[in-house]
C-alpha cells in the first residue's frame, strides 16, 4: 500500500515506536509508552524511544529521478520500570526483561499491520544500563538494541 507522501514514510519514531508498543503489548502482556505519550505511568511498564536513524546506504529512486534513503540504521531503546517492594518484584523485573528481548529480536512478531510502510529485518541486543531510584523505590533497566529497517518497495507514493 503506497503512503500518502514522502514524509509519511520518514516518520520513523511514530511508526516504530508503535510498532514495538503492539509488539510487546500483544505478545508479552507489557504495558508500554513511547516517548511522546502523555499517559499517567505506573510501574510495572515499559518505555520506548527510537534514536540515532542514520541511512544504511540503499537508495529509492522515483519517477522524478529524485533518489530517497530507503534503508536504515537505528538505535531502540526500551526502559523497564518495576516497583522494587511489591511482592516478587525481582521476578517480574528479570521475567520482563526476558519478554522484551525475546520479542524484540523475533522480527516475525514484527508485523505487516503494525508497520504498514517498513520492514524491520534486524535486531540485536547491543547493551544494558541497570540503575535503582531509591527515592520512588523503582528497579529501572535500560535495554539497548541495534535495529535494521527499510521502506518497503511498495510503500512509495507513486
Amino acid at each position: 500500500m503506497p503512503a500518502a507522501n514522502i514524509e509519511t514514510l520518514y516518520k520513523f519514531e511514530d511508526y516504530l515506536e508503535a510498532a514495538v508498543k503492539t509488539n510487546l503489548g500483544t505478545n508479552g502482556s507489557l504495558t508500554v509508552y513511547r516517548q511522546r505519550d502523555r499517559d499517567s505511568v505506573a510501574a510495572p511498564f515499559c518505555a520506548v524511544q527510537l534514536s540515532g536513524v542514520t541511512s544504511a546506504g540503499n537508495v529509492h529512486v522515483d519517477s522524478s529521478n529524485v533518489g530517497w534513503d530507503s534503508d536504515f540504521n537505528a538505535q531502540l531503546s526500551v526502559a523497564v520500570v518495576t516497583n522494587r517492594v511489591k511482592e516478587g518484584a525481582s521476578s517480574t523485573h528479570a521475567a520482563t526483561l526476558g519478554k522484551v528481548r525475546r520479542y524484540l529480536c523475533d522480527t516475525t512478531k514484527w508485523t505487516d499491520a503494525a508497520l504498514p510502510y517498513h520492514k524491520v529485518w534486524s535486531v540485536t541486543n547491543s547493551g544494558s544500563v541497570p540503575q535503582v531510584d531509591e527515592e520512588n523505590r523503582l528497579d529501572i533497566t535500560t535495554l539497548s538494541f541495534a535495529i535494521k529497517f527499510l521502506i518497503r518497495e511498495d510503500a512509495w507514493p507513486t
